[in-house]
């Protein structure tokens, strides 16, 4: 199923950072664990404060569509690519330490996970 962007004109940083968080979530070790899922809808609720819960819902539920879509990865690359130009590097940093925070949730670490978040980091010149 191919996503069309024009479904979703309302994207915002959020929907980056949620596609973001998705794909640490997932893509390491080719599984979500329930703990991550929550953390990922709880880091993001920390982050968009100016979200009611609803709208952060909302935000992960486009996210998840894009992220299984046909483009996803398409997608999650180029949120990655783009977040340096919109976001400082303290608040890259601390997106990094989101990224931490997801992939400990399940209380395992694997290395998959912490080569995600560093090839994350040398994407964004924070190696």
């Amino acid at each position: 199923m191919a996503v069309r962007m024009t479904e979703y004109s309302n994207w915002t940083d959020y929907h980056d950072l949620a596609l973001i968080f998705l794909s640490c979530m997932h893509d390491p070790d080719g599984s979500g664990d329930p703990g991550e899922a929550d953390t990922v809808a709880s880091v993001l609720r920390e982050r968009a404060s100016n979200l009611s819960s609803e709208g952060v819902r909302r935000v992960v539920n486009d996210a998840t569509l894009v992220y299984f879509s046909q483009t996803g990865q398409d997608m999650v690359s180029a949120a990655v690519a783009s977040l340096p130009g919109r976001f400082s590097k303290p608040e890259l940093l601390d997106v990094l330490q989101d990224l931490a925070t997801i992939v400990s949730a399940d209380g395992l670490v694997y290395p998959e996970e912490v080569s995600f978040i560093s090839r994350i980091a040398e994407a964004w010149g924070l190696d």
